[in-house]
């Protein structure tokens, strides 16, 4: 119960706000599936009274930082021996990056314009100094941390691409002796070699300071599609990208959540295993009930996902995180069929609903809605 009282001795209503314990059973960590907060700063979770008894207990398996920002080791100490506990604790840690978004606006950067003018946006094909730094910071970083997986988010063009390409010298000079017919073939073979050159540089690294082999995925990028216009996922996969990352970003009404599910199983189809990964919100683009999020989070696992990723970290609330324990109490003991199965085919509800499943063998997870 609260009120406010002003200086002048005014005083509110005073206002009652009932309360809700949640208690979380004991969640087992999947053992192959990728459960975490994802865009969520370590310094939050290390905040959490209990951090990593609490983590462990709601299920989740992976930890998430932005190695950018804490890149100065002395000015973060706290932050790296919490995250060497973390991986002490036998939790896999993820870094999430803004690969290419650190290369600053310098006129070298940017399209070489006819007219003696530059661009708004990265040049594809710069391959300068400020280039050479950005591959260099990413894959020190990494080295750094020895994270299992990069997951980058990468927007350094907008839906459209990267439009001032076809005005750019540099680009038309690049083009030309490409000898690609088109530019729509282009823009993916430097989409392409900027991708793969950042994987390589951060694996030798990584591998260098005796770090994992190392899992990588990109935000929205997407089987069977160029991201825009540039980025080839069919391409890249498998050797320098393990996952397929849709994203759907929704305040979760009932048709939302049959479009997360379907998003995630239109992935599953293109490829050969469970590699796709969908990220969702957990309450940024309008908040919504655990009850809801649970079913979301249900539609992608039985359509075909291993894992998850979220964005933000500022509106998780006891009861989604009570959610998302649920859902992995749910597919825990079922993760090798996850993993393993194939989508389920051929299969009706009567009536109003929907069946979602994966089949491995002679067993079958089965979501009806």
């Amino acid at each position: 119960r609260y009120a406010t009282v002003y200086a002048d001795g005014a005083q509110t209503p005073l206002v009652s706000v009932p309360l809700r314990a949640i208690e979380v059973p004991p969640t087992p960590q999947p053992q192959r599936l990728l459960v975490g907060l994802s865009w969520y700063g370590l310094g939050s979770l290390m905040s959490w009274p209990n951090a990593l008894e609490d983590y462990r207990a709601l299920g989740l398996n992976t930890v998430n930082a932005m190695v950018h920002w804490m890149a100065d080791v002395e000015a973060n100490r706290e932050l790296w021996e919490f995250w060497e506990e973390c991986r002490d604790a036998g939790f896999r840690l993820q870094n999430i990056d803004s690969t290419f978004h650190r290369i600053p606006n310098e006129p070298e950067t940017r399209c070489q314009l006819a007219d003696g003018t530059t661009g708004s946006r990265l040049c594809p094909s710069y391959r300068g100094p400020y280039y050479e730094a950005e591959i260099e910071r990413v894959a020190q970083q990494n080295a750094l941390a020895r994270p299992d997986c990069l997951f980058a988010d990468i927007e350094v063009w907008n839906w459209r691409g990267p439009v001032d390409s076809e005005n750019c010298t540099r680009c038309r000079a690049d083009f030309a002796a490409s000898g690609l017919a088109t530019w729509d073939e282009w823009r993916p073979a430097k989409g392409f070699e900027m991708w793969r050159d950042a994987v390589e540089a951060v694996r030798a690294a990584v591998a260098a300071a005796g770090g994992p082999e190392m899992e990588f995925g990109v935000y929205d990028w997407r089987a069977g599609k160029v991201y825009q216009f540039t980025w080839p996922f069919d391409r890249l996969y498998p050797e320098h990208l393990q996952s397929s990352q849709p994203s759907t970003y929704t305040p979760l009404y009932p048709y939302h959540i049959a479009l997360v599910g379907d998003e995630a199983r239109e992935d599953r189809e293109f490829l050969p295993r469970a590699d796709v990964i969908p990220w969702i919100t957990p309450g940024d683009a309008g908040t919504f009930t655990g009850e809801r999020f649970r079913y979301a989070l249900l539609e992608c696992f039985a359509n075909g996902a291993r894992g998850m990723q979220f964005w933000s970290g500022r509106v998780w609330d006891a009861e989604n995180l009570a959610a998302y324990a649920r859902v992995i109490r749910n597919v825990a003991p079922v993760e090798d069929v996850l993993m393993d199965g194939e989508l389920l085919e051929g299969a009706r509800v009567q009536g109003a609903g929907r069946i979602s499943g994966v089949v491995a063998g002679d067993e079958m997870v089965i979501l009806v809605a």
